[in-house]
């Protein structure tokens, strides 16, 4: 590229079909043929906000938004009533937690399908998940129209908070390079250990369900994402 504004303003480069086993850093480092590396099922819903008011400041939920989010929860309050079957078995479904952006019309979606959940807890707001723009959108303009109103500074800041959170909440339940590293201090001699050191725990493994309540920007990134699929991410 002849120029960074080239290089953040172009559509993605060439993909392969083929599969990075190590898409979220947590593959083991030497895996043994044939050895599988099993943990928790992790299911991350993401759900859009709620119909917003364009003509206000804040941009808060309108009525319809807020009705939305009140089906939308009890639909999900729905879903941990009794046991589910399907092909793999009886399941019971649970959700760990519910975590929401901090823009208001996010925090108000979270809130209200929080109380159709009452024994889920809602996290703190995570900045990380606020709205952005990981690329070009496609299909746009031409190149001069998009320049003239989406400065590529603002997609490079934007691509990399919306990375991080994509990391952050986007990984297997276990860490096998950090597992390896447990089992192998477990068989090492008590006074090898270094004064001070904590073992991990499997608590610290992850977690089994998350609800998040995202941007629409968000969400064709992060199924993007997870599949290893080419860009640009941001079609409607």
């Amino acid at each position: 590229f002849a120029t960074w504004d080239e290089y953040v303003m172009s559509a993605a480069g060439p993909w392969s079909r083929s599969w990075d086993q190590d898409w979220d850093g947590r593959h083991p480092k030497d895996p043994v043929k044939g050895q599988e590396f099993k943990g928790k099922v992790r299911h991350l819903l993401l759900i859009r906000h709620g119909q917003y008011d364009l003509d206000s400041d804040d941009h808060g939920l309108t009525e319809l938004g807020k009705k939305q989010s009140v089906v939308t929860g009890q639909r999900l309050a729905s879903l941990t009533a009794g046991i589910k079957k399907d092909h793999y078995g009886e399941q019971k479904i649970t959700f760990k937690s519910i975590v929401s952006s901090n823009v208001l019309r996010a925090q108000q979606t979270a809130d209200i399908i929080a109380k159709e959940l009452p024994g889920v807890p809602r996290s703190a707001d995570d900045p990380v998940l606020a709205e952005g723009y990981p690329c070009l959108p496609q299909p746009g303009g031409s190149r001069d129209s998009d320049l003239e109103r989406m400065r590529p500074a603002k997609i490079f800041r934007d691509s990399v908070q919306i990375e991080a959170a994509f990391r952050k909440y986007f990984h297997r339940d276990v860490d096998h390079k950090r597992k390896a590293k447990k089992d192998k201090d477990s068989e090492a001699p008590k006074e090898a250990m270094h004064p001070g050191q904590a073992p991990l725990t499997d608590a610290q493994d992850g977690e089994a369900c998350v609800g998040a309540r995202v941007h629409h920007r968000r969400v064709p990134y992060e199924c993007h994402s997870v599949l290893r699929l080419p860009g640009p991410a941001d079609a409607p």
